[in-house]
Parts: structure tokens; sequence; C-alpha cells
């Protein structure tokens, strides 16, 4: 799979430390995961002018390019709050938020720092103060409910989309 960065300046990106770089790995681990299975053969980043985020892109493109180099698919990775723009050129976009385009149909949607996990996070940061195996108890927890599949309240929301293309018949 060839993947391409596009960087894009973003006051509003958070620093990639702590939950939002679970958060950036569990996004990321999807998008690759899913385009691997979609066989796409280019997966186009656009994402906020972060080196977290662009290292953890390098780390995943060099798996990505050793298992899956005769794919056939298009696929663009929206990884900022922007308006996506450009999408006609791509089979499959993967996108934070959901989006409303005619020709885009859900495949699947992820939700990625959960409401659940937070809670856990909260009871676990209590519990450091004073016991040890309860901390690991609500760690756990936390991590069982990081991230999930469908829609759940959470932090981030990952949205497989793929391109519907009208055709367009001739007669006879």
């Amino acid at each position: 799979m060839n993947v391409e960065v596009s960087t894009i300046p973003s006051p509003t990106q958070r620093a990639v430390t702590g939950p939002e770089e679970l958060s950036w790995r569990y996004i990321l681990d999807i998008i690759f995961a899913q385009a691997f299975g979609l066989q796409c053969q280019r997966l186009h980043f656009v994402v906020a002018d972060s080196e977290a985020l662009q290292t953890m892109i390098t780390v995943r493109q060099t798996v990505g390019q050793r298992s899956n180099s005769d794919g056939q698919g298009q696929a663009l990775a929206w990884c900022v709050p922007d308006v996506i723009e450009g999408i006609e050129s791509y089979d499959y976009v993967f996108c934070l938020k959901k989006t409303t385009a005619p020709s885009l149909r859900i495949l699947s949607q992820y939700s990625i720092w959960t409401r659940k996990a937070r809670l856990w996070g909260l009871f676990l940061r209590i519990s450091a103060i004073w016991s040890t195996l309860m901390r690991d108890v609500y760690m756990n927890r936390a991590n069982a409910e990081f991230a999930a599949s469908g829609h759940r309240p959470a932090r981030y929301h990952v949205y497989v989309y793929r391109m519907e293309r009208l055709e367009v018949s001739h007669g006879s």
C-alpha cells in the first residue's frame, strides 16, 4: 500500500500525549486495518501538522508496504476538523466526523476514547492514591472500553465510507 501524507496547520490540534496519543494510535490502527482489508493500493492521509502523528503514520506505513502491494482501491483518510474536500477520486473515505455527502455510503464506524473509558480513568486516577490492586482493575476496565465498534458517546469517531459512483447506461 502506498501511503501519502499531507499536513495542514491546525491550532486546535491537542498535544498527542496520554489518552490523546492512545486515541490516535487506535484511530490510525483502524484506518490502516480497514484500508488493508479493503485492499487499497493507495492511502492518502490529511492530518494536522504534528510530528507525533507523522511518526505514527510512518511506523504503520512500513508494515503496510510489506503486506499489501497488490491492492486496487484508492482511500482518503481525512483526519482534520475542516470540511472534507476532493473526495471524488477516491474509492473509500475515512474521516473523524459524520458526513452527509450523497455519494458516500457508510461501511462501518468506531468510537474512540469512550465515555465509559473516561469514567474508568477517573476511578483509576483516584485509586492510584490508595490501592495498587484497584488501580490495575480500573486500568483493565478503561482499556476494555477505550475503543468500540459502532457509535457510542466518545471523544473521537472514525467513519469508514465507500464512494458510490453513478454509472450511466447507454441505450443500444
